[in-house]
Formats: structure tokens, C-alpha cells, sequence
């Protein structure tokens, strides 16, 4: 049951000034009230959303299937509580920032519930697609990852109405999180302490320091960078299981920087090694300006399960695809994995050696020729990006009239465009000459 009725006008049509072939303005009426998308209202009952702690707040979700969505169209999808914050590091501070919320029950506890058709849980994110203006590069590296078979935060595209202001195109998608339908990994209770119960699952990322989530983990005997508690959280950690785990990546370490690190003893008795080349692949393809040291995410089951450490999964790619104006990661051409960062100091140097040993490249040769006959087609890529254009439709023209941001440089922008049609060419464009760039380089 809805908290209230949303109280609009009984017509909301804005004008968006357009450019035809001849370059004169013409007006687009734009239709607030209704979607092809889901439709996400929250209600934070006047109360501004901080950055932390959640507050209460109820939520409500539109979504008729192949039917146009109306914004008092009744509750479909969810009808009710949620409590929420602001998320990220910078992206904050955007004017259209991204959010997290748990749904929770009557008494506050949470809620595990299908949203969108996802699995069910309760951690949810909504990202807001901001100097991204193609609004789909985190969609669809997500989706290329899932389809070779390595999990990725799963999506859906919706438009979110906030205490009824229309906030424009969001994507609501799974929070990287321990789960038999997320990271399914095994759970690690704090007195799982010795045996088997003690060896997994871990979760670790690699990030700013002391940011965030980022407020426990240790350091790298090798060199500054950090391993930070992802699962099981800081607080929840017992010591036992901090000894493990450190252990075990010191011993990762060590084979890493020794002389015979790729020898049949060495790392591949340590790493999963298919899972750290499609991770590699992926960041490469997308040059993805934050690969390796920034989002960065390694996990570990339990020894009877899976002892190998697993890279993985993939998160948060809005500057990559030649969307990013430093670090030369809009140029085409160049391994981003060999380009070395003056003030990146997470990034862990036994990426680099894996990168420098020839039968690990090998390897990679191998599975990039057999995904570009697939999933990294040319053709794949462009179709689920025509996909996404055609999905979003008339949205395009809302979200950018709510946040006229075309035309205008949005940090850390490289090019900058006039209207949604020509972001859309670049990011085809920009993926076709990586592909080949790649191909020459791998072939």
C-alpha cells in the first residue's frame, strides 16, 4: 500500500531543446509520468539521505511487464520498507548521487526479496549513471562478464523518483556481497576457527585506503599495498581467521616475488588461473582507468571446496571505454596492466609478473581468440549495446533534460558530446579500434 499518493500535476510534459539535421532547435515533449522502465519511488519522509548511517525510508517499485509504466500505477514489484545512504567515494558529491538500501521488514530486520526478477537478498545498490553519459558502460561489461561465466553484479535499468522529484535514470544492481546467488562462496561464522571452517570464505578488495568499507585489513610484506576486509567485515573477523588469511597471501607473496614464481610449483597451485585471466581480459578491453588497484576485488572458498585464491568479481567501470581523460586511458592502443601509475600505490606487483610470464600469456592468447569468436564479438557487443539504446528509449531524453549535462565536460570526461546518439557512436567506436588494437597485439 502506498505511503501517499504522489502528487503531480495532471500533465507533466517538459520540452528538451533537440538539434535536427540542419542544426535549428526543435522541442521534444518529455512525459515525466510514464516509463518503459521500471519505475522506483522512495519516500524518505522529508529527510535528507547522508552518507551514513541508513535512515528508514519506504520504497515502492513499478513494473508491468511489456506494459508502460504510469508513476500511480500501483506497487507491483515491492511495497515497503527499505532503510538507505548515500554511496561511493567522490561520486557522492555528484548532484545526481548513487545510492544503497536493505529492504527491510515491519521491525527494521532484513529482508531477502526478488527485485526486478534478480535473486532474492536484501543489499541492493543504485548506481547513477553521471559523466558515463552513454548511461551503459557498468551494464555491459557486467553483462560480458556473466556471459563468460564469471559473476558480475547483475542490473536493471529503472528511473527513480525521490520524495516525487523524478531523478532520472538509475540502475539498480547487486551489491558484490557473500551469497549462493552473488559471490558463492562458503559463509565464515567468527568461531570457525581451526580446520576446514577456518580457510574460507574470504572476500578481499583492493582500494583507497581507510575509505569507505575500507577500515581494516593488512598490508603487503612486498610492497604498500593493502588487502582490505570485504568479507567477513572488520568487526566480524576473529583473529584466527586474520592469521589465515594473511598467511595465506603472504605465501601467495612469496612465491610471486621469487625467481621460479611460474614454475610448476609456483602460483598456479595458489591462484585459479582462468578466473585472473578473464579478470584481466576484461579490465584490458575496457581500459578500465581504475583496473587492478581501485574496485578490486579476490576471494577464497574453503580448502575442501576450492583452496585457489579467485579474482573477481568485477565492479564499478563508468571511466572506462575510453571514458577517462588521464593515465592515457583513453588511447586505444597500450596494455593497461603495463602502464604504470605515478600515485597508484594499489596495485599489487604480482599482476605485473603474471602479465611478464610467457605460459601465462599463452593462456590468454588462447581464451581472448576463442571469447572474440563469442562474447567479445564485434557483433555481440554492438547488439547488446543497440539493446540497451533501444531499452532505454524515450528515458534518454528525461534523464538528460532533468540533468542537461550534454554538451558540458563532467570530470573525468575525454570527449565531449552534444547529444546521446553521438555517445553512443564513440563508445562503438572506441570498443571496435581497442578490439583491434588487441586482436594485432594477441594474434
Amino acid at each position: 500500500m502506498k505511503i501517499k499518493e504522489i502528487a503531480f500535476i495532471s500533465s507533466i510534459l517538459l520540452i528538451l531543446s533537440c538539434v535536427n539535421e540542419d542544426n535549428e532547435k526543435i522541442a521534444v515533449d518529455v512525459n515525466y509520468r510514464e516509463s518503459n522502465l521500471p519505475i522506483i519511488t522512495i519516500n524518505t519522509y522529508g529527510e535528507e539521505i547522508p552518507d551514513e548511517p541508513r535512515i528508514d525510508a519506504y520504497m515502492g517499485i513499478i513494473d508491468n511487464g511489456n506494459v508502460v509504466n504510469k508513476i500511480d500505477d500501483v506497487f507491483n514489484n515491492y511495497d515497503g520498507k527499505i532503510t538507505i545512504e548515500k554511496r561511493g567515494n567522490s561520486s557522492q558529491d555528484q548532484e545526481k548521487p548513487p545510492y544503497r538500501f536493505e529492504t527491510v521488514d515491519g521491525n527494521g530486520e532484513n529482508n531477502n526479496v526478488q527485485l526486478l526478477g534478480l535473486p532474492e537478498e536484501n543489499d541492493w545498490i543504485l548506481y547513477a549513471p553521471w559523466s558515463d553519459k552513454s548511461l551503459i558502460r557498468n551494464v555491459l561489461i557486467y553483462s560480458l562478464s556473466n556471459e563468460m561465466g564469471r559473476y558480475a553484479p547483475r542490473s536493471k535499468f529503472v528511473e527513480l523518483y525521490l520524495n516525487d522529484e523524478y531523478r532520472g535514470v538509475y540502475v539498480l544492481m547487486e551489491k558484490i556481497k557473500r551469497d549462493k546467488n552473488r559471490v558463492p562462496i562458503s559463509s565464515l561464522d567468527p568461531n570457525e576457527n581451526s580446520g576446514d571452517d577456518l580457510t574460507g570464505g574470504y572476500i578481499l578488495k583492493f582500494d583507497w585506503a581507510e575509505t569507505g568499507d575500507n577500515n581494516g585489513g593488512f598490508n603487503s610484506l612486498i610492497d604498500d599495498m593493502r588487502y582490505n576486509y570485504h568479507y567477513p567485515k572488520p568487526d566480524e573477523i576473529s583473529s584466527q581467521q586474520e592469521n589465515y588469511i594473511q598467511s595465506f597471501i603472504n605465501e601467495f607473496e612469496s612465491v610471486m616475488n621469487s625467481n621460479n614464481y611460474n614454475s610448476d610449483d609456483g602460483y598456479s597451485q595458489l591462484i585459479d588461473v582462468s578466473s585472473f585471466i578473464d579478470f584481466i581480459i576484461l579490465q584490458e578491453i575496457s581500459r578500465n582507468v581504475d583496473a587492478y588497484g581501485l574496485s578490486t576485488y579476490i576471494y577464497k572458498d574453503k580448502e575442501s571446496i576450492n583452496n585457489k585464491l579467485i579474482a573477481g568479481p568485477i565492479w564499478d567501470f563508468n571511466h572506462g571505454f575510453g571514458n577517462c581523460d588521464y593515465f592515457k586511458a583513453w588511447q586505444t592502443d597500450g596494455w593497461n596492466i603495463g602502464y604504470i601509475y605515478d600515485d597508484m600505490d594499489q596495485r599489487a606487483f604480482w599482476w605485473l609478473k603474471l602479465w611478464n610470464d610467457e605460459s601465462f600469456i599463452s593462456v590468454v592468447k588462447d581464451r581472448y581468440k576463442d571469447l572474440r569468436g563469442s562474447v567479445l564479438s564485434t557483433n555481440n557487443i554492438n547488439s547488446k549495446i543497440d539493446d540497451y539504446v533501444s531499452l532505454l528509449g524515450n528515458s534518454v531524453d528525461k534523464n538528460f533534460t532533468k540533468w542537461p549535462i550534454l554538451g558540458e565536460y563532467i570530470w573525468p570526461n575525454y570527449e565531449v558530446f552534444e547529444s546521446h546518439e553521438e555517445e553512443i557512436i564513440y563508445l562503438k567506436s572506441w570498443i571496435n579500434n581497442r578490439l583491434s588494437w588487441m586482436d594485432s597485439e594477441l594474434n
